[in-house]
């Protein structure tokens, strides 16, 4: 689902979700508002924007105090937390404990938390402790923390603690 300029609290959700596009295990895509005490288990796999607690955040929004189990599976923009996070959006006291893989032989921008992190977005005091695979032969973009860091955004006091499969 879809959710614009609503704040959610104390959520949790478990289970296996699957999709094509923004898949996300308790939100497919936030835009303009805050998740505080979200938190997941379980199975997520998608084509595009995949993560084991939103598929896709932007537009300001806010990810505090999340975490998630997870172990995520995706083709370009993959992560344990957030699959894509765009549009000054912001990650902070966050965690990401399952693994995150890659289903195809070009899969990109997979991460621990963030498979992809852009539009002066910021990631602060979050971490991620799963492995991150690619999969395949002509795969890129892999990281521990973020699989790919765009147009200004930024990290601070973050860690990963994973290993890592990837060509760039």
């Amino acid at each position: 689902g879809r959710m614009e300029n609503t704040n959610i609290e104390n959520c949790y959700a478990s289970g296996h979700v699957g999709g094509n596009r923004n898949i996300g295990g308790l939100i497919g895509r936030i835009s303009g508002g805050t998740i505080d005490g979200g938190h997941g288990l379980g199975v997520v796999v998608g084509q595009e924007n995949s993560g084991g607690l939103v598929g896709r955040a932007d537009n300001n929004s806010t990810i505090r105090n999340s975490s998630t189990d997870v172990f995520t599976q995706g083709g370009s923009n993959v992560g344990g937390l957030i699959g894509y996070l765009s549009g000054n959006s912001l990650i902070t006291e966050s965690r990401a404990f399952g693994d995150v893989s890659g289903i195809y032989s070009n899969s990109v921008s997979m991460g621990g938390l963030v498979g992809h992190c852009s539009d002066t977005s910021r990631i602060h005091n979050s971490f991620a402790t799963g492995d991150v695979k690619s999969n395949g032969l002509n795969y890129g973009m892999v990281g521990g923390l973020v699989g790919l860091l765009t147009l200004n955004s930024g990290i601070e006091n973050c860690f990963a603690f994973g290993d890592s499969d990837g060509d760039n």
